[in-house]
C-alpha cells in the first residue's frame, strides 16, 4: 500500500469496519475494505482524498449499495441520492456503460 494509505491507516482515529464487506459475487472492483473515521479526523485534507483514492460514505449507505449488488452496464433509478455518496458508489459499480438516475 502506498506510504499515504500506510500512514492513514495507522491514525488512531481510523478503525476498520468488519461487518461491511463487499460480496465477493460483485463483477467490478470494489473496496476491499471499509473504515470509520471519528469526527475530528481530518480525512478531506489528506492525499488519498485529494486524489480520488478515498471516499467517505456512511456504513448504512455502503451497505445498501453493496446490497442492491449493482452490476456493469445496469441502469439503476436512485430514489434515495441526497446528498449523494450512495449515487456515487453506485456509479462506479454500474461503470461507464450503465446510468444512474
Amino acid at each position: 500500500a502506498p506510504a499515504s494509505l500506510q500512514t492513514l491507516l495507522s491514525d488512531p482515529t481510523i478503525d476498520h469496519v468488519p461487518w461491511l464487506r463487499p460480496s465477493a459475487s460483485l463483477a467490478v472492483p470494489t473496496p476491499s475494505a471499509f473504515f470509520s473515521a471519528r469526527a475530528a479526523t481530518p480525512v478531506a485534507s489528506s492525499a488519498l482524498y485529494r486524489a480520488g483514492a478515498l471516499f467517505g460514505i456512511d456504513a448504512a449507505s455502503a451497505a445498501a449499495v453493496l446490497a442492491l449488488g449493482a452490476r456493469p452496464g445496469e441502469r439503476v433509478l436512485d430514489l434515495c441520492c441526497a446528498p449523494g455518496a450512495k449515487l456515487c458508489f453506485v456509479a462506479d459499480l454500474v461503470g461507464e456503460g450503465g446510468v444512474v438516475v
